[in-house]
């Protein structure tokens, strides 16, 4: 059986296939920009953001 990708890849491939950048992205899931570059730079996402 073929394993899921991880959290920060799925994000990244929404936001490539919505054309969205790490801002646009926080502002349409108002969550903070920072927060989100970490979680795509690999850091463990918060229970806010999952």
């Amino acid at each position: 059986m073929a394993e899921l990708p991880g959290f920060e890849t799925a994000l990244a491939r929404l936001a490539e296939h919505r054309e969205l950048d790490v801002y646009a992205l926080s502002r349409a899931a108002a969550v903070p920009e920072a927060e989100l570059a970490a979680v795509l730079d690999g850091a463990r996402p918060s229970e806010a953001l999952i």
